[in-house]
């Protein structure tokens, strides 16, 4: 989803029938810790407020870094959401633990080995106008369901009534035992599609 997200300039999330988030990025890193576990560090807690920060940090393999917040699950222990991160020579800790309540921390720390990060100017806004379209479009209407419930795709031009911005929806049912399980929906500014067909078509 990640790659997808940098690749296509398009956003993406992934919903319950019902328009539920299940999942809408997984942009992370994988560090290794002192004791050689591989863990997984969600960054979806630092995209909005912290991207300028965490695309200056400019994060490498290699880089020794410690997190805080906790664990989505403490029994496997392979998946971290951080609310702050500190890098060994960093010059800035990106995050900030004033947005912690009255949850337990957890500090860990390792050596980076992969990571998937966003693109420059690839998050901001951009999100925020796909949750926009969520809201206008759930529920879903009964013409839309009949579509999908059908195992069919919905493709429609979408203008943002805030900023005016024109995108194009992109909504596929994910079927299993006949009924819809899941919903996969991209939505991509109409302008940044036209861009690409300029650059791609040859001169005349």
């Amino acid at each position: 989803m990640a790659l997808f997200i940098n690749q296509n300039k398009a956003q993406l999330a992934i919903l319950g029938p019902e328009g539920n988030m299940k999942y809408d990025n997984l942009f992370r890193i994988v560090i290794k810790d002192d004791n050689g576990n591989s863990i997984r560090i969600s960054l979806s807690f630092l995209l909005n407020s912290n991207l300028r920060k965490l695309l200056d940090a400019n994060l490498q393999r290699g880089d020794k870094i410690e997190v805080q917040r906790y664990f989505e699950e403490q029994s496997t222990k392979d998946l971290f959401y951080p609310v702050m991160i500190h890098r060994e020579d960093g010059p800035k800790d990106i995050g900030n633990l004033d947005t912690v309540t009255n949850e337990p921390l957890v500090k860990i720390s390792g050596v980076i080995t992969d990571g998937v990060l966003p693109s420059t100017n690839q998050w901001n806004s951009r999100q925020g106008i796909l949750f926009l379209a969520l809201e206008e479009w759930f529920p879903l209407t009964e013409e839309r369901k009949s579509i999908l419930d059908n195992g069919k795709m919905i493709e429609e031009e979408w203008t943002d009534t805030i900023s005016g911005t024109r995108s194009v929806v992109f909504i596929r049912p994910l079927m299993r035992d006949g009924k819809v399980s899941e919903l996969i929906i991209v939505q991509a500014s109409l302008q940044q599609i036209s861009e690409a067909f300029v650059a791609f078509l040859p001169p005349l």
